[in-house]
Parts: structure tokens; sequence; C-alpha cells
């Protein structure tokens, strides 16, 4: 009970400083209380005229300062508690002690005592309160002895010079100093056990922090070495990708210097176009072209793969094709791509090391003969179109299910279509790179769509049939990836 009447008016919200405060006016008003009661009894008793006194300057004086601590007015009740005690304590001792008459020690002792409490409640961090009350507690104790003999109250004071009653007084002064110290001891003996605490607390906090502060140091450590050997890998990684970019250009350099130039199928061929688009840099589909005494050789191959494995295949299939017309004088289209089966298989070691890699091609070998062009082809699982110049629809003849190098059917044989075309006829022709393209919805570009742009673009030039094609991929592949090389060409002859 008692503890909980020294803790009215507090809350957590407070500072630890006026937390402090108020729980001091508290036990100052409990003391209030026990006085004021004690001394109501005396006055009851010995001298009746001045029990409203005690009972204002203690009970009532208490009983408002733990109502005005409860509701908040903590600055007032402590300038309530410390001025109006030694006021009502000194017209107390007035009313007691006649004019002319000495003091009485033990009431004097009393009043002194109750004017101590204005140096416990002044405090210099708040200097509104702490100089008036200072400066307070000077004048009272200047003017109280003048004050009480101006006070001329006739009353006997012969009863509180008795032995017994002046040691009652003796014994309430004393015992509220002894109160008052051993309250402000036991506070002061709380806060230091919790200073200690707090010290130990922080001190522990401190050792923590300096523990974490050396683990982070140590991960940092960790992670500036991790960074380092993250950046000396990049940068390694970097220079290695840079070489083999650099590589995979110079790759192109050759390959494309491989291809027929634009004035070798300018010689050959009334009109022409290309479109040539690798999916990486280099490219696994290539197209040949030369002549051997009147016939020309058109060839669209498709190898293995794209990329730098692709474009190795293509070296190896300009080679072959070298080997086989230029230098071997095979000029059916069939029997040149049958020797390409049996060469490759040869030179790649295919039946010993059971690779696979090969090539699709078709091979159009044209021998001008007056206005008319004397037309033969063979095909390794790809065919071409071919338009005359009077009509728009394309004629489509098919190659041979069967492919270059790798474990094919070897009863299959490759067979060769003959046909004539005149003058302005076009042939088309090229990888299924185009064909094969992807839309978002993983839908093929289709030989159907090819044939269907070419038709209907059939009166148009070449260059613009190359245009229609390209802006319908284009179109088509908006959203996607490349997924093969690509490469279709259309002559005209």
């Amino acid at each position: 009970m008692l503890k909980k009447i020294l803790h009215t008016g507090i809350n957590s919200e407070m500072d630890n400083y006026l937390r402090d405060k108020v729980y001091l006016s508290n036990a100052i008003a409990i003391l209030l209380e026990f006085m004021g009661i004690s001394f109501s009894i005396i006055s009851f008793f010995f001298a009746p005229k001045t029990i409203l006194l005690p009972i204002i300057g203690g009970i009532l004086c208490g009983l408002l300062v733990f109502f005005l601590n409860q509701k908040g007015f903590h600055t007032f009740s402590r300038v309530l508690v410390a001025i109006f005690p030694s006021i009502t304590s000194t017209l107390y001792i007035a009313f007691i002690v006649q004019n002319d008459e000495p003091m009485i020690n033990s009431l004097y002792f009393i009043a002194l005592t109750f004017g101590l409490f204005v140096f416990l409640i002044a405090d210099q961090r708040e200097p509104k309160v702490f100089m008036p009350l200072i400066i307070y507690a000077g004048l009272l104790f200047f003017f109280m002895e003048k004050l009480i003999y101006w006070i001329d109250v006739p009353m006997s004071s012969s009863v509180f010079r008795h032995p017994i009653l002046e040691s009652i007084n003796y014994f309430i002064g004393v015992g509220m100093l002894f109160y008052l110290m051993s309250f402000l001891l036991n506070k002061n003996l709380t806060t230091e056990r919790q200073n200690l605490e707090l010290i130990q607390a922080l001190e522990f906090q401190k050792n923590e922090v300096a523990t974490q502060n050396e683990e982070l140091h140590q991960q940092q450590e960790e992670m500036q070495a991790q960074r380092d050997f993250i950046a000396s890998k990049n940068d390694e990684l970097s220079q290695k990708n840079k070489q083999i970019q650099n590589s995979i250009q110079a790759a192109s350099t050759i390959q494309r210097a491989v291809l027929p130039s634009h004035e070798r199928l300018s010689k050959y061929f009334a009109d022409y176009f290309l479109i040539y688009q690798p999916k990486d840099v280099v490219s696994g589909d290539f197209y040949w072209v030369t002549r051997q005494e009147k016939a020309i050789f058109l060839i669209a191959v498709d190898c293995t793969g794209h990329g730098v494995p692709g474009a190795f295949m293509t070296l190896i299939a300009n080679n072959l094709l070298n080997q086989i017309i230029r230098i071997g004088n095979i000029e059916q289209p069939a029997d040149i791509l049958q020797q390409m089966h049996e060469d490759v298989k040869l030179m790649l070691h295919q039946k010993e090391t059971n690779n696979t890699s090969g090539m699709d091609a078709v091979v159009v070998r044209i021998v001008p003969e007056n206005t008319a062009y004397e037309i033969q082809m063979a095909g390794a699982k790809t065919g071409l179109f071919y338009k005359l110049p009077e009509t728009k629809q394309l004629i489509e003849i098919k190659g041979t299910r069967k492919s270059i190098g790798g474990f094919q059917d070897e009863s299959s044989e490759f067979q060769q279509e003959s046909f004539t075309l005149s003058a302005g006829s076009v042939i088309y022709l090229g990888s299924d790179g185009l064909e094969d393209q992807n839309n978002l919805r993983r839908k093929k570009f289709t030989r159907r769509q090819i044939r269907y742009i070419l038709e209907e673009n059939a009166d148009a030039t070449l260059q613009k049939q190359k245009e229609a094609l390209q802006r319908d991929l284009a179109r088509h592949m908006q959203g996607t990836k490349q997924r093969d090389d690509i490469l279709w060409m259309g002559i005209k002859l």
C-alpha cells in the first residue's frame, strides 16, 4: 500500500529526473500526514485553538500533494510541499510561544526541519523553481524568530515546556529527520544499484558491440577478399571473352571471305537476292557458286549446329566441294551429294568415333542453252522452288530424305531431277532456318508462308521480294530470339 502511494502520479513516460522528484514529494507528503496527525492530537489535548494548523499544514497539504501529482501538476505540488509546511509550522509555534517568551527548542527544531523541505525539493535543473525557493528559505530562516514574536496570541505555553511533551516534540522532529534520512539513503542506494546495473549492462553491451564490430570487420575483410577475387576473375574472364570475341570476329571475316562475292553472283545470274543471318557471329549455313566449263553450280548447305562448330563444318564442306567439283570434275548433283556423304564420314572418322555431324544441302547444276536453261538438281533433305516468268505460281521440287554424313540408310540413294527453265525464271533455295523460326506462341514461320509471300510478290523485283520476306519474318519474330542460322536466296536466270 505504501509503495503504491509513493508512486502516485508516476508513469512510464516520465524521465528519471521527474520520476525521482515526484517520488520525493510523495514521500514528504506521507511524512506530513503522520506529523499532521501527531500534532493534531497534541493540539487537541493541550492547545485546541491551534488544531487547524496541523490539520491544514499536515493532513490537508499531504492529500493535496497526492491529488496534484495524480493530475499531473508536479511542479505546483513540489512548490506546495516545500513552503506550506514551514509557514504553518511557524504559525503553529507563534500561537504557542507568547510574546517575549523564550523559544521552545523542540518546536524551533521542528520548524527548522520543515524548512529543510525547501532544499530537498529545489534543484538547479529547474531555475524557475530553484531561485524562488532558495530566496524563500533564506528569508524564512532569517525572519522566523521575529515572525513568531510579531504574532501575539494569548495562550499559555507552559504545557509545551513540560519535559514529557517537549520530549515528544523532539521525538516527532528527530523521527521525521530519520525517516527522511532513511528514505533518501534507501533511494540513493537504489539509484546507485540501478546505475551499477546500468553500467554493467552498458559494459556488457559495449563488449558485445566490440565483438560484433570485430566480427563485422572480419566479415568485411572476407567480403573484400571475395570482391577482389571476383573482380580478378571477372577481369580474367573479360580478357578471355575479349580474346574469344576477337577470334570469332576473325573467323567471321574468314568465313565471309570464303563465301561467293557479289561480283561473282552478279556475273553468273541476271539478278539475285540473298538473306544471310547467322544466329551467332559465324554461321553453320553457307552457299557455294562456281562455273565448270558451261555449267554453273549453285549449292546451299546447312551444316549441323551453328556458331563456331557449324562454322568449322562449313569450312570442311567448302573444301570438299572444291575437291569434288573443281578437282574431281564430278558434275552430276546426285553424285556430288553421295561423294560428300562418303568424304564427311571419312574425314570425321564417324565409324570409329560415332560422330553424327553432317549437313543438309541442295545442289543445282545450270547449263545455259540458247534462251533456255537445262537444270539438274539433287537435295539432301532439302529442295527448291522455281517460278516461270509468265506465272506467279511457285513449283516445289523436294530433295531426298537423307542427310550428308552421320549414320544414314545406305540403301537410299540421292535422287536427281532434271527440267528446263526459260530465261527470266527464278529459283529459290536455302536452309530450313527461315521456315523453322518460331514466334511467341512457338508457331513456326513455315515453308508454306515463304511460298505465299513469294507468290504474292511475284511481280515485284527480287529486292522487293527480299524486303517482304524480311518484313514478315521480323513481325513473326517479335519478342523472340533467332533460333537457327538463316540462309535464303533467289536467283534470276
